[in-house]
């Protein structure tokens, strides 16, 4: 793994490659950059700018599990690449964000969407509960993980 991409590229990319899952929810992202990659003031438009300025395709993607909007790479169910709505290295396969024109407008849908989460350490979604709290021990395990 690159050691200098992001902190939030090598999450992403160890969540979906390792752990075989579809992507990280944006409080999480957010969260673990301000406690682990020491960016205080690092929120959702900075991750936002970011990743659609990556040299690695990324995707905005629903998790039908924890019924939230996640951030991963493209999967092989997922349709091409090439036939969704991008802003620059981010696709959108969320036929809700669909009639999305603008970076700004898909900034302004996530920060109404997960600011408060952020705000309140609301970070990580139980798969079970459907709750949110702060990142657990399991959460930070894994972190610690991806970042080695």
């Amino acid at each position: 793994m690159n050691k200098n991409r992001p902190l939030w590229s090598k999450l992403i990319i160890y969540w979906c490659k390792k752990l075989g899952r579809y992507g990280l929810t944006i409080p999480f992202i957010v969260e673990a950059e301000r406690r682990f990659g020491g960016r205080i003031d690092f929120d959702i438009n900075c991750l936002m700018d970011e990743i659609t300025n990556s040299d690695q395709a990324y995707t905005i993607s629903d998790c039908v599990d924890l019924e939230e909007l996640v951030l991963g790479l493209s999967k092989k169910e997922y349709p091409p690449i090439e036939m969704l709505k991008k802003f620059r290295s981010l696709a959108v396969n969320v036929p809700a964000l669909d009639e999305v024109d603008s970076l700004n407008e898909l900034k302004e849908i996530l920060v109404d969407k997960y600011h408060n989460r952020v705000l309140h350490k609301e970070v990580s979604k139980n798969y079970t509960t459907k709750l949110w709290s702060d990142f657990d021990s399991e959460d930070i395990a894994d972190i610690t993980e991806a970042l080695n």
